[in-house]
């Protein structure tokens, strides 16, 4: 009996002490789920060894018609006279004296345990009985053992239960299951020790053996756990679809108010007053009445000291998750800009600097930080920091604060707040873990890092004395780190580390979202089916801890990961979602990234003027995730667009800085496939040779320390290549790319150098897979460059198709931006003209954007006019 050794000490006393002839009475109170029924069997179980006769009962919810029926059925006695079946029912009192009668002949053989169960539903004839019986049979060896649910508010087994309890009965509570006792069913349950991130979900039942054993049974079920090291982890973070059907019957017996109410409350995720809910439904705190009551009575909600909450974890994580995606997030959304007013409205009935108004303005801002209202937390936090407020509190609201700048990209900003809220000694552990982990990534924002790698290593080097959230962000950063260095399996090793340890700690641990960094890592070394799996982790994540503030990330990198792929449409439209998500959220963490893959699908179309618009304005340059990733990418992308205007000295004067760091930060040469090749041949191209000399020597240093990963000797041959016009490296290249953009790459060198010597043939054979491969990877400057290659030897490929010779007008369209706006013009929205095109929505709206720009056109009534003009021009039947 886990965590019930002092309820079973008192049940086992009395079975000693029927056994001496004595009676007894055991009381037991219980919420559903905490384990009465089994503690009654287990009970009987223990009655039975030793030798008691059992008198089992039970009530049922909608009682019965025959008075007594519970007591009747435990000592197998009928209702109606044996003598003569045909009478009627005998009177209570002639009942009652069968059953002393019944009791009494048991007892003379061996002691007898009687157990009834669920006395909050029996009938008032029941408990009248039940008390006459036990007050004439104390005298016999006779222990009663009485349970019913404490949720029931009937006050006739209350009124039983006290009176027996005044006259010596023993009154027991089966409460939550303490947290020891939680890990030993868990161990037991699971037969093995559980670790850290499975005890933490195990928490969420609160105790309640019912809702513990469900989540054992349903992970075991779906094989979502593995063992490690001797430990039990968890393989997804989501709960087990039996415990889900569980929470989801329990939400089907409510209300329609009621439903919506608890399932706004689970987004909501924390305790909330009634004037908040009011607020985020719409109505007023009196018209929740019934809805709140009902909720309560199902045990769901109860309440605390000045607010309601969920009485379980377990089932507000359960209805949130089986909420619908999108709406969970607009949800959260929501709530996030309707709370902003709440501190301003509770000012009018409390002082501005009370407890329960400066707590309730913390739960606001930090609701809206997650919701990503970040412009409505600064502006409560700023307001209230301006009032006279106690140390503990101002710091909390710095760390806060310091949250805020992080996502805004204020990196400076950030590092301030941070630091005030860290210089308070009397921080609580989870405030001063919150604001270690903004300093952290504050730090890691900034142009140089070095500070943040220092404090990541001091943290680890004491990780004992900090939380999960802290110790993962510090991996984090080391990480990338060592990345940045070159180090590049040290830093996927830290990386991994950072990502499991986030995947076994707390859920503050897993929004410092480490699959996030881990991914990129794993896009600049060309490994997408493993990147492609962390980034699902990662946006599973968001969505299931309702983080909204970090949407963006996954969004962002999932476009890199498309254009990685060379699937250019999708790469533009996912950037661009992920751009949207960030502007309406205002969080910048990512954007600067964003741009760059905006910059370089743009580039590859052979848009010059687009590719720059994309980086080399102010919205490219905020702020980022690790040390270079974004700032870095839209620089060399400024520099290529320049370099491909015909202005190599501009873009090598932009790169300048860029080139002494290449010894230290040996990572920049990975920030995309082809960066060290280019990097020598812009060198080149202007005769500086020294800096190209500089990459080459980078990059084979790269190389040797890095043997397993095939795309960086590529990258460090194609780069020896170049400098020394050598044939056998580009053939080293091509076999060693993975990423075919970077491999047709090599490829035209190689053929370029091939023609160089006169072997013609080949070179020929070369250009032409060269031309293949850009064409495959959606790359048309490149294309027309070998079609140029190639017509200087004497073959001649067709560079531009019919449609791609003008620049705009219906002649410009390619054919299957025509087939778009013909659909389109017949009246079929995105969704439709997409599924019968199979392609997706987003590549739609692409294509569309393209032909209003190419037609100079606003509207789909404009593109209808056009094409049913241009089909008359042409005598062609129209749309």
């Amino acid at each position: 009996m886990r965590g019930r050794e002092r309820e079973w000490r008192a049940v086992l006393g009395l079975l000693r002490g029927a056994r001496r002839g004595k009676s007894g009475v055991l009381l037991l109170d219980g919420e559903p789920g905490m384990g009465r029924s089994r503690f009654l069997a287990e009970a009987a179980d223990a009655a039975t060894s030793r030798r008691f006769s059992l008198a089992v009962g039970q009530s049922e919810e909608f009682g019965q018609l025959v008075p007594m029926a519970p007591l009747l059925a435990a000592f197998n006695q009928s209702p109606i006279t044996p003598a003569d079946e045909t009478l009627a029912i005998d009177t209570p009192l002639a009942l009652v004296e069968r059953l002393r009668i019944r009791a009494e002949a048991l007892a003379s053989a061996n002691p007898v345990a009687v157990i009834l169960d669920d006395l909050q539903w029996a009938d008032p004839t029941t408990l009248k009985a039940l008390r006459t019986l036990q007050s004439r049979l104390t005298s016999q060896p006779l222990v009663w053992l009485l349970a019913r649910n404490t949720l029931d508010h009937g006050t006739e087994a209350e009124r039983l239960f006290s009176l027996l309890e005044s006259e010596g009965g023993i009154r027991l509570e089966l409460g939550p299951l303490p947290p020891d006792a939680v890990a030993e069913v868990a161990a037991d349950f699971l037969a093995a020790t559980p670790g850290r991130e499975v005890l933490e979900l195990a928490a969420g039942a609160g105790g309640n053996p019912h809702l513990l054993v469900e989540l054992l049974t349903g992970l075991q079920e779906e094989q979502a756990i593995h063992v490690s090291g001797g430990l039990t982890h968890l393989v997804s973070g989501r709960l087990p679809r039996r415990l889900q059907r569980l929470v989801a019957r329990r939400l089907e017996r409510l209300s329609g108010q009621a439903r919506q109410l608890v399932e706004t409350a689970a987004v909501l995720g924390r305790p909330f007053s009634p004037e908040d809910m009011a607020k985020v439904l719409g109505r007023t705190p009196a018209a929740l009445l019934p809805a709140l009551e009902e909720a309560m009575d199902a045990d769901l909600l109860t309440v605390g000291p000045d607010s309601l909450h969920f009485r379980h974890a377990l089932i507000r994580q359960a209805i949130a998750e089986g909420l619908p995606t999108p709406l969970r997030q607009a949800l959260h959304h929501q709530i996030g800009g309707l709370l902003a007013d709440t501190p301003a409205s509770a000012a009018r009935t409390t002082e501005p600097t009370s407890p329960r108004r400066l707590t309730h303005s913390l739960k606001t801002a930090q609701a809206m930080i997650e919701a990503g209202r970040l412009g409505e937390a600064t502006e409560l936090v700023t307001a209230t920091l301006a009032q006279p407020l106690p140390p503990q509190v101002a710091a909390q609201l710095h760390g806060e604060l310091s949250a805020v700048l992080v996502l805004s990209g204020q990196a400076a900003g950030a590092v301030t707040e941070a630091e005030t809220a860290l210089a308070e000694p009397e921080l609580p552990d989870a405030v001063r873990d919150r604001a270690h982990v903004s300093l952290l990534q504050a730090l890691a924002g900034q142009q140089d890092s070095e500070s943040a790698v220092r404090r990541a290593a001091s943290i680890l080097e004491e990780a004992d004395r900090h939380g999960d959230a802290v110790v993962v962000t510090a991996l984090t950063i080391l990480a990338a780190d060592r990345w940045d260095r070159g180090r590049l399996s040290d830093g996927l090793n830290l990386a991994r580390e950072a990502v499991q340890r986030a995947d076994e700690g707390s859920g503050a641990a897993r929004r410092t979202h480490p699959h996030l960094a881990m991914a990129s890592m794993l896009l600049d070394v060309g490994r997408l089916d493993e990147a492609e799996t962390l980034l699902r982790t990662a946006r599973e994540e968001v969505e299931t801890l309702g983080h909204i503030a970090w949407a963006a990330g996954p969004a962002v990198l999932h476009a890199r990961f498309e254009l990685a792929g060379h699937r250019v449409v999708d790469a533009v439209a996912g950037a661009e979602a992920g751009l949207a998500t960030a502007d309406s959220l205002g969080t910048h963490l990512f954007t600067s990234l964003g741009m760059a893959v905006l910059g370089a699908a743009a580039l590859r179309r052979g848009d010059l003027q687009e590719a720059a618009g994309h980086v080399e304005g102010d919205r490219a340059q905020v702020s980022h995730y690790g040390p270079t990733q974004g700032r870095l990418r839209c620089l060399m992308l400024s520099a290529q667009v320049m370099e491909a205007r015909g202005q190599p000295r501009k873009a090598m004067a932009l790169l300048s800085g860029l080139y002494p760091m290449l010894d230290r930060h040996r990572g920049l040469l990975i920030v995309e496939p082809t960066a060290a090749a280019w990097l020598v041949r812009l060198a080149l191209s202007v005769g500086d040779r020294p800096r190209a000399e500089s990459v080459v020597a980078a990059a084979r240093s790269l190389a040797d320390d890095n043997p397993a990963f095939s795309a960086v000797l590529a990258a460090a041959a194609h780069a020896r290549g170049l400098l020394d016009k050598d044939v056998s490296a580009f053939t080293v290249a091509v076999a060693a790319a993975r990423d075919d953009y970077a491999r047709a790459s090599a490829r035209e060198d190689l053929g370029a150098a091939l023609a160089s010597t006169g072997e013609r043939d080949a070179a020929i054979r070369v250009l032409d897979d060269a031309l293949a491969g850009f064409e495959a990877t959606g790359a048309v400057r490149d294309s027309a460059r070998v079609r140029r290659r190639l017509r200087l030897l004497g073959v001649r490929h067709r560079h531009w198709s019919r449609e791609q010779g003008a620049a705009l007008g219906w002649g410009s369209l390619t054919a299957t931006q025509r087939a778009v706006a013909r659909l389109v013009a017949r009246g079929l929205t995105n969704r439709q003209a997409a599924d019968q095109m199979f392609i997706s929505v987003h590549t739609v709206a692409f294509h569309l954007r393209q032909i209003f720009r190419k037609l100079d056109i606003d509207s789909r009534v404009d593109l209808t006019r056009f094409i049913v003009e241009e089909d008359h021009l042409h005598d062609r039947p129209t749309i």
